[in-house]
């Protein structure tokens, strides 16, 4: 028996943006992609970004996104959630964080303060050791988002094991080589790709075969696609593609996420408030556009892929619901289902098969 889906919300509970209450849950009928009526289940402070352990079920991690950042680590139960620890993360303004594929380390970034924290994870998935923190000073040519480094996303990849890191305020990414003796996390040892000025890169997609990446640029509005090549631990750029059909004033992208079958590539716009959806080509990695979704919303901050594929599910912080849209298989093409809840300023959603 397939176990059933769980949707887990973080929302925006304080500052200008915020009214929520923090951490929800919810159940999800696999069939229909139904959304039951959420349920809060830890009263975190902005909990803005969610990681879930890849080999312990019910271990979840949270950022708190505030001035005082902090790392979170909470035990899933049948009727809750319990908080097990909280750690001060280094700088402010945390907003993204990311689980090694083996369960050996955990990557913060900071986005106001441009910060970087790596912490080793033990065996039963307790936050351990504070390894490393990377700050680097640079800026982009945009005055009123790019002063300074702004860290928006940390991802790991694999064979060897690499901490790629997403510096919208710098434009680049930079990628850190974590397998050669003690993690390190320094700019004279890393590699580093650089994006053409005023892009903004802020998320990263990474191809279920690992020979693909895909970074959606914030202020751009645009992905840039990579092929990933494991055993030198580099990305070569493919290709730059628009995330809008046309210019659409005050938008910027925010999500991207790769299909779990690797045959589509979905990305987000806030402004213009749609899901773009592309192909990838299984062979060469590049994109083609196949259109644009509305969100029935404003404001598709964060969006989450079901594991098992069917559903996408769009969080629009500025409606206050989250509607859920059907992705055909074949075309991936989404399909609004009727489905949404409403909540508090939803700003991060994920979705997990949990007993």
């Amino acid at each position: 028996m397939t176990a059933p889906l769980t949707l887990l919300i973080g929302t925006y509970t304080e500052g200008p943006s915020g009214l929520g209450a923090g951490l929800y849950r919810c159940p999800v009928v696999a069939a229909t992609g139904a959304l039951g009526a959420p349920r809060r289940i830890a009263a975190l402070r902005n909990p803005t970004y969610l990681a879930t352990h890849p080999a312990l079920d019910g271990t979840l991690y949270a950022i708190e996104e505030t001035a005082a950042p902090a790392l979170v680590r909470l035990h899933l139960t049948s009727s809750g959630a319990r908080v097990l620890q909280r750690r001060r993360l280094t700088g402010s303004g945390a907003c993204h964080l990311a689980v090694s594929p083996d369960g050996r380390y955990l990557a913060t970034a900071q986005y106001q303060s441009g910060h970087v924290d790596l912490f080793s994870l033990g065996g039963d998935g307790a936050i351990g050791a504070h390894l490393a923190a990377f700050h680097a000073e640079g800026n982009g040519p945009n005055p009123a988002r790019q002063r300074g480094p702004h860290a928006h996303c940390v991802l790991f990849l694999t064979d060897p094991d690499v901490l790629a890191v997403a510096d919208l305020g710098r434009d680049c990414v930079t990628l850190f080589d974590l397998a050669a003796g003690a993690p390190e996390l320094r700019a004279n040892t890393a590699r580093q790709i650089a994006f053409p000025p005023g892009s903004g890169p802020r998320h990263f997609g990474f191809h279920p075969d690992g020979k693909f990446a895909y970074v959606i640029n914030e202020i751009k509005q645009t992905v840039t696609a990579f092929r990933y090549r494991a055993k030198r631990g580099r990305l070569k750029t493919l290709q730059t593609v628009s995330t809008v059909p046309h210019s659409v004033e005050g938008n910027s992208t925010a999500e991207v996420l790769v299909h779990p079958s690797g045959k589509f590539l979905y990305g987000s716009n806030r402004g213009h408030n749609s899901i773009a959806m592309f192909r990838i080509n299984e062979k060469n990695g590049k994109l083609t556009a196949l259109g644009h979704e509305s969100t029935r919303g404003s404001t598709p901050r964060n969006f989450g892929i079901d594991p098992t594929g069917p559903f996408l599910l769009a969080a629009n912080q500025q409606t206050d619901n989250v509607a859920v849209f059907r992705i055909n298989q074949d075309t991936g093409k989404l399909k609004f289902t009727g489905n949404e809840i409403k909540l508090s300023k939803p700003v991060c959603v994920r979705m997990i098969l949990q007993d």
